[in-house]
This record gives C-alpha cells, sequence and structure tokens, in this order.
C-alpha cells in the first residue's frame, strides 16, 4: 500500500507541473545544461616540467645561516680553523682542505663530498653534526647550503 500512496503522490506533483507546460521544464532543463561546465571545456594546465631553478645568494641566503648559527664557535681563530665571519667567507670554504677531514670544506657542484654540507647533515664520516650541541639546522635551510654547493658555490 505504502507503494500505491507514493505512485500517487507523485502522479498529483506531476499533474500540479502540468500548468507549467513542457517549455518552462524545457527551459530548466536548458540552464542545467548550460551552468554545468564552466570551463568550456578548455585542457587543464600542466605543471611546468622545467621550472627555473632558484638561483641561492651567498650574501643573502647562506652568509646569514652562518652568522645565526655558526660565528659563534667559527668565528675568527675559530674552532677547527674555520671563518665562517662574512668577511671571511665563502674565500675560508670553497676549494679549501677540510681540516682533520679528507677532502675539501666545499666542493663546488658537490654538496655530497663537502665536508661543510655532510656536518650539517650529521654524517657519521665526518663526526659530530654541526652546529655542535645545537639545534639541527632546519630542512628549508639545509637545502638552502646543498643548493648554493650545488650550484658552483658562487660567491655572489
Amino acid at each position: 500500500m505504502a507503494t500505491k500512496r507514493g505512485a500517487r503522490a507523485v502522479a498529483r506533483e506531476v499533474a500540479d507541473l502540468r500548468p507549467l507546460g513542457w517549455s518552462a521544464l524545457a527551459a530548466v532543463l536548458a540552464l542545467l545544461a548550460l551552468s554545468g561546465c564552466s570551463d568550456e571545456g578548455a585542457e587543464p594546465m600542466a605543471p611546468d616540467p622545467d621550472p627555473e631553478p632558484v638561483v641561492v645568494s651567498f650574501a643573502a641566503d647562506i652568509q646569514p645561516i652562518f652568522d645565526a648559527n655558526c660565528v659563534g664557535c667559527h668565528g675568527a681563530g675559530g674552532s677547527g680553523g674555520l671563518d665562517l665571519r662574512a668577511s671571511a667567507t665563502p674565500g675560508s670554504l670553497v676549494n679549501v682542505a677540510a681540516s682533520g677531514y679528507a677532502g675539501s670544506r666545499v666542493v663546488p657542484g658537490d654538496p655530497h663530498v663537502s665536508v661543510l654540507y655532510l656536518k650539517i647533515e650529521g654524517d657519521a664520516s665526518t663526526g659530530a653534526r654541526m652546529p655542535f650541541g645545537g639545534a639541527a639546522l632546519s630542512p628549508a635551510l639545509r637545502t638552502l647550503i646543498h643548493d648554493w654547493i650545488e650550484q658552483g658555490a658562487p660567491d655572489n
């Protein structure tokens, strides 16, 4: 019985719409069809497969990291003979032998053999992670140093 009542209710509602006519129904359907898609078939934009690399500036990006995290120990006459003050860098880093380690402090183009980068990453082959006794540099700061070295460690 519930089914018959439901069918009767629908039939009454349809009958109530008859005075509107088929043209009103067609207009409503046309509006629904037109408003359903606003991109008009345009292809979605794909991400740039080869975005412009971000150039890391030694003066603007790297030296401030050293100033805030390193010069307390690696200033004038610094630990390990490393001076990271603005007046000494990057000359005290690039292609300079690392005291107590095989290799150079910074090897332009290759952060993964640069003692400086290995130290801030905490690589066991280079002893204690830097900054020693302090919090590790954030991933974003380590990435800046990585990218600067990878870009050739320019004095820019």
